[in-house]
């Protein structure tokens, strides 16, 4: 299935290097949490309890960064606002997902980690269909398909899931995929306003 660009080419790239730096600024509170919870393997019923807290922080995060920063605040009064806001979104989430705080987080970065892969190889994908409508030179044109496919995260994303996991991912694709784009624009937002 070919799911469309939530984001321009240039701003998808950026999105997709900042989100492990935005959501680490967001997840301090992840770092000293309960290690053995985060580290189960996900369960089928996570991925719609980790749909309702993504939107339970995208939510949280547009009503924190909708309202208007104190013009008078200095940056490190605007960075401590931004990165509460941050962890209040995440709170949000873990709290509507019905997790702890530890536990959403990981569920967080495993299903990224998946999105991300479906994302790098629909460029992958992308670029390599330019590459063989393009008028390069054949050897050219091979070296760019084998520095593409280089770029490929795996063959199949959703390799080492368990299967009923996997099948609840790829059920909710097109919904995650929308969910984590608004919520990488919503983190990047808030992390501005802290600057």
């Amino acid at each position: 299935m070919r799911l469309p660009s939530i984001l321009p080419g240039p701003a998808l790239a950026l999105a997709l290097m900042l989100t492990p730096v935005l959501s680490a600024m967001a997840m301090p509170a992840l770092a000293a949490s309960d290690a053995a919870t985060a580290a189960e393997a996900l369960r089928p019923a996570e991925v719609a309890a980790f749909v309702r807290g993504l939107a339970a922080e995208n939510a949280r995060l547009e009503s924190l960064t909708g309202e208007p920063a104190e013009a008078e605040a200095d940056a490190e009064a605007r960075a401590a606002e931004a990165a509460l806001a941050m962890q209040e979104a995440l709170l949000a989430g873990a709290e509507a997902a019905g997790m702890p705080l530890a536990r959403y987080g990981e569920v967080k970065r495993r299903v990224y980690d998946v999105l991300q892969a479906i994302d790098t190889n629909l460029l992958v994908d992308e670029t390599l269909m330019h590459v063989e409508v393009s008028s390069l030179d054949p050897a050219t044109r091979e070296q760019l398909r084998a520095e593409a496919e280089a770029l490929r995260r795996s063959p199949d994303p959703y390799a080492g899931l368990a299967p009923a996991v996997a099948a609840a991912l790829r059920a909710r694709e097109a919904e995650l995929m929308g969910l984590r784009a608004s919520n990488i624009r919503a983190l990047a937002r808030a992390a501005a306003r802290g600057t």
